[in-house]
């Protein structure tokens, strides 16, 4: 409070997150406190940024007062607030807040389907009236219920600048949900040309829809003997997050084929058994930005998907110079050459032979999640050694950034990975991927740059290593059943250390309500005893057993 009182109007961030018992009266008053006050206008803020994260004793009538007095507020986060509901949408945001870039309304569970589409037809609204497209790029709307055809059809036009969606756990979402988000709008006369990303120049809010793309009905995933043209939105779609949604098929997929060409995160985890290969190798095939496929739980899939991602070896013409073929090497980007994080999990269907051509293909991929998989200790092996000579020998050229360090593979519940395999590369490999903070010290990792080093915190020389380098980042993080054993491990034997080294402390003097239990419970704090004689140690009392 001091501090907002302190500060005034110049403050331009309010990250409140984890104050659980924030009272409302508290909210008005640092309100009021940061509001500046205009004659013949009402007080407002210079609050660009609002975080309310884990503010969970707000009200609603303290949020719409700051709210109201934030017209310049970009970026709102209110993950999981009760005091967020449909009319903070649609009488708040909608019509006081035009500058919204970043929207977090996650697991707000009294915001329903008309306050979101009621939000977006205000925001399309405006912008056809100003001639500016909504600003609007990351929305975040995970487990808001009733979000149908129309909602999404509406959030498709109002946002044409949307990067970033999360509609993870929207259990109403449908295939049609994602052909409406992509609709071109039909009342609109469309000139100039049919090719794809011509840009739009009907009547006056033309323009706000951006580019579109005419697609024959073979390309639409529709039956390929119908002649129609059909016209779909470009959008600018960077990262799209649907898992949870079990209503949902690899039919979406098809249907935002050629409309995501930015598109370069997605997740579909936990949709269940109708994702197929059909739609997903239509989407990939356009997507040739995609990095990062997230598709556990999908266990219909098959070495087809997995070979679509396989990019083609790049052949140059023999007619063409080094310049020309440098220059098409560097313009042409195929599927799957960008790839770096790939989760396969509980896709039974897929052999280890295609997981091994696309190691091999799919020179950038560093994560592979195959758990609950036919994955095999040949696999891991050509992984692991594939990861570090890339490593090694990929260096920065022409501007680009050399690959990333910390490759990790995970073979969970994988009867075909064997104990020696995961033994025969622990020199090269990691069970779990260290770091090193304050944070980390209760997960005891195993750091090499320890050893010898005396810890500030306890004043106890580091001694040698009991495992492997959890924090060495050339090393690869393998993760499997018998790597979790070898985890366990070492804890024991740490723990046998510690109880050793405090044995040896105390002396032959110990008496003998002095058990293994106890001198464990006092490692942790002291490794040296308080007290020196018998007698001095008999003043501490009974112990009961």
């Amino acid at each position: 409070m001091k501090i907002a009182q302190g500060a005034g109007a110049f403050v331009h961030t309010l990250n409140l997150q984890g104050h659980t018992y924030l009272k409302p009266s508290s909210l008005v008053a640092i309100s009021s406190s940061l509001s500046l006050s205009v004659e013949q206008a009402s007080p407002v803020t210079q609050l660009t940024t609002i975080n309310l994260v884990g503010c969970a004793t707000l009200t609603n009538h303290s949020l719409h007062f700051l709210l109201l007095r934030s017209p310049n507020v970009r970026n709102l986060y209110l993950h999981g607030l009760d005091c967020v509901t449909s009319a903070t949408l649609s009488d708040i945001l909608g019509p006081r807040c035009p500058r919204l870039v970043v929207l977090d309304i996650r697991r707000c569970h009294h915001v329903s389907a008309s306050g979101l589409s009621s939000f977006a037809v205000q925001c399309h609204t405006r912008a056809l009236a100003e001639r500016t497209p909504c600003p609007l790029k990351v929305l975040k709307i995970a487990g808001v219920k009733g979000t149908d055809v129309e909602v999404m059809r509406n959030v498709g036009r109002a946002f044409p600048r949307l990067q970033v969606l999360d509609a993870s756990y929207c259990r109403d979402l449908t295939d049609e949900c994602f052909s409406a988000f992509v609709e071109w709008p039909t009342t609109t006369t469309i000139t100039g040309g049919s090719s794809a990303g011509t840009e739009m120049v009907g009547d006056t809010g033309s323009t706000l829809f951006g580019n579109f793309v005419e697609l024959s009905s073979r390309e639409a995933g529709l039956d390929p003997g119908d002649p129609s043209r059909h016209l779909r939105r470009i959008t600018s779609l960077r990262h799209l997050n649907v898992s949870g949604c079990r209503h949902i098929s690899d039919k979406a997929c098809s249907n935002l084929a050629y409309c995501v060409p930015r598109l370069e995160f997605l997740e579909m985890a936990a949709v269940g058994g109708e994702v197929k290969d059909e739609g997903l190798v239509r989407l990939f095939r356009t997507t040739k930005l995609i990095k990062r496929i997230d598709l556990e739980d999908a266990s219909e899939i098959t070495d087809v998907l997995l070979d679509a991602l396989i990019p083609a070896p790049n052949r140059a013409s023999a007619t063409q110079t080094g310049s020309q073929q440098a220059g098409v090497k560097k313009e042409e980007i195929q599927p799957g050459e960008m790839l770096e994080h790939l989760v396969i999990s509980y896709a039974a269907l897929v052999t280890p032979e295609a997981m091994g051509r696309l190691i091999k293909g799919c020179k950038r991929l560093r994560i592979f999640e195959a758990d609950n998989t036919r994955v095999t200790s040949n696999v891991l092996r050509d992984f692991v050694s594939r990861r570090r000579h890339r490593e090694k020998t990929m260096a920065v050229s022409d501007g680009k950034e050399s690959v990333q360090m910390g490759s990790e593979i995970v073979a969970i519940d994988c009867r075909a990975v064997s104990e020696s395999a995961i033994r025969d590369l622990q020199a090269y490999t990691r069970p779990r991927r260290g770091w090193r903070g304050w944070e980390a010290r209760e997960l005891e990792y195993e750091d090499g740059r320890s050893v010898g080093v005396v810890n500030p915190l306890t004043g106890v020389v580091g001694g040698p290593l009991i495992g492997q380098d959890e924090c060495a980042v050339q090393r690869v993080v393998v993760k499997s059943f018998h790597s979790w054993v070898a985890v366990d491990t070492v804890a024991e034997q740490r723990a046998k250390r510690v109880i050793k080294s405090t044995q040896a402390g105390i002396g032959k003097d110990m008496p003998r309500w002095l058990t293994q239990w106890s001198l464990s419970r006092r490692a942790s704090s002291a490794l040296t005893p308080t007290v020196t004689t018998p007698e001095e140690r008999e003043d501490r009392g009974c112990i009961v057993q």
